[in-house]
């Protein structure tokens, strides 16, 4: 189940919008599911939709193969170019569906977290205290032709997103023929619309070089179009994409706007250069730029410099440049970064630093930013940690204040327990249990996502992975553990809670000199493990438990060893 709440307030008005945007039930059997809820979200995930046709249900039925859900995840990216520094969000059907920050000059945003198909979005420009920047909306390819989840099939039926629309009945298929992939989709609803598709993929090798062409046909009750997709990749030559889409506004199911687009890529000497042009009825842009990296002793450095003309949101005619240089050392970033469009120019600053722990992220940081005569800062800090991710965003400039809370993260609950958990949109998950320790605060991270102990979390899992044991990674650096979390969970089914139980075993070691407040040695028994330490002072402890202090008797005197805080191999007891 997802759900969302907004709230926007300006000095004429105040707008409120929540509710509860998709849920489902499913029932999974052995190579195929049910499902019924409300919209289609896991059937349209990043990777899964192998065709054009992606028409939204608001309540539907599905029945299909589990090879379907269990498509490949690759995705593409959107190239935008921004004149500001602050957030990208993208509109569906007028609800925000993602949102990613933005920097000055060109930004490349994966598709990996947006539905799958071939759709419109309107996607907006804020800059850090809030403001619409611009706006524009764009064309989401978020398509996998070459799907490598052999045969799919699935169909739907339930009514269409848009009010008064009825019902709507969707079939589609993949098949993998040996000699190409075979995609076929057709959609069917009120008033005699329907629309229909298909299109065949066939990845092969000239030489070195890598080549997948995909060759598409579109039918409804308007017209017939189609498209061609052509990728090509080598690791001399670079990579190459083309797109052309003709005559495709068939149905009211589907109505996209004739576009080409070409896109290349390729290192030269260290410095990739890459190359984007995209045409469209209303118009075109173009995008060169160069990237380079810099390593002298340890620090990090990108240098990046680009050109833009014309755009979405420019007259024709205009040109942008940018210029972009970053620095990263240990857990401290810094950057600075220049454009000039639209006769204005703008300069900004940012440094962060990144406080990493057992449990988790903490970024704190600084953004200084000055366009024309106009200055701005902003104070941000986020915490990525064991129940989900947290931000907040402090900002001030001339004429405004802002404040921006966000959190994003995963609540799990079966009849073992409830627990909140890092965000995840697979839909499976699993309910950790991790034992408790006396006087001892330990976390480690499982499946890549971190977890403490003597709690209940929620850990996502892949859709329609085998976990017989989960994979866990302890970076703590101050004792040693031994974890295993036996899961035993077979084809991790979306919308699936698997309880488990941790067993964490700890072996604690110190050793070294324990010495009194003039530096003396302690010798005697150590009353809390019966260890004994030399005339010399010198010790070693094995523990199963973290220690923060010990009792030495030292001829019928006892002093108290602080073992939290050591001055090299020294340990001062009072």
């Amino acid at each position: 189940m997802n759900w969302f709440a907004n709230n926007t307030q300006t000095r004429n008005s105040n707008n409120r919008s929540q509710g509860i945007s998709s849920y489902y039930l499913q029932k999974n059997f052995t190579s195929t599911y049910l499902r019924t809820g409300k919209q289609n979200s896991i059937d349209y995930a990043s990777g899964s939709v192998s065709t054009l046709l992606s028409p939204s249900f608001d309540q539907f039925v599905t029945f299909g193969s589990q090879t379907h859900l269990n498509a490949s995840r690759n995705a593409g990216s959107i190239i935008l170019y921004s004149t500001s520094e602050g957030n990208y969000e993208f509109y569906r059907n007028g609800r925000l569906i993602l949102k990613r920050p933005a920097s000055l000059g060109r930004n490349e945003i994966s598709f990996v977290d947006l539905p799958g198909g071939y759709y419109p979005v309107e996607v907006r420009l804020v800059d850090r205290n809030g403001n619409l920047v611009n706006q524009e909306n764009r064309e989401i390819n978020n398509i996998n032709f070459d799907s490598s989840s052999n045969n799919a099939w699935n169909l739907t039926v339930g009514n269409e997103m848009e009010q008064g629309r009825g019902r709507l009945v969707q079939g589609s298929m993949s098949r993998n023929m040996r000699q190409f992939y075979l995609n076929a989709s057709t959609v069917s609803g009120g008033q005699g619309s329907w629309a229909s598709e298909v299109n065949a993929t066939r990845p092969s090798k000239l030489g070195s070089i890598d080549i997948t062409p995909t060759l598409g046909i579109l039918s409804g009750e308007r017209t017939t179009g189609g498209y061609l997709n052509l990728s090509m990749s080598d690791d001399k030559l670079g990579s190459l994409m083309l797109s052309r889409y003709q005559n495709n506004n068939v149905s009211r199911f589907y109505w996209g706007a004739p576009s080409s687009s070409l896109s290349y890529s390729r290192n030269v000497g260290g410095t990739t250069l890459s190359y984007n042009y995209q045409k469209y009825s209303r118009g075109e842009s173009q995008q060169a730029e160069a990237r380079w990296n810099y390593r002298p002793n340890g620090l990090w450095s990108t240098f990046s410099v680009g050109i833009q003309k014309d755009g979405y949101t420019q007259a024709k005619g205009n040109y942008g440049v940018y210029f972009n240089m970053s620095w990263m050392l240990d857990n401290s970033q810094a950057s600075f970064s220049a454009a000039h469009s639209g006769g204005k120019t703008q300069l900004s600053g940012d440094y962060r630093k990144d406080f990493q722990d057992s449990f988790g992220t903490t970024t704190g940081g600084v953004t200084l930013n000055r366009i024309d005569r106009k200055n701005n800062v902003n104070l941000y800090g986020s915490r990525s940690g064991t129940r989900g991710d947290a931000s907040l965003n402090l900002g001030h400039s001339d004429t405004a204040s802002n404040l921006d809370m966000n959190y994003r993260g995963m609540l799990a609950a079966s009849a073992d327990g409830i627990a909140l958990g890092r965000y995840s949109n697979g839909g499976s998950a699993m309910l950790l249990k991790t034992p408790d320790i006396e006087g001892t605060e330990y976390g480690f991270n499982v499946e890549g996502h971190p977890v403490a102990g003597n709690s209940t979390y929620a850990v996502p899992i892949n859709s329609y992975s085998d976990v017989s044991f989960a994979r866990v990674l302890s970076n703590s650096e101050d004792m040693d553990m031994n974890i295993e979390v036996p899961a035993n969970i077979v084809r991790a089914h979306p919308g699936q809670v698997y309880a488990a139980q941790a067993k964490v075993d700890i072996n604690m070691i110190y050793s070294g000199f324990l010495v009194d407040a003039s530096g003396r040695p302690i010798g005697g028994r150590i009353l809390e493990t019966g260890d004994i330490a030399y005339p010399n002072g010198l010790f070693s402890i094995f523990s199963k438990a973290v220690l923060a202090q010990i009792t030495v008797d030292h001829m019928g005197r006892h002093y108290r060893c602080d073992l939290r805080n050591a001055t090299g191999s020294y340990y001062h007891c009072l």
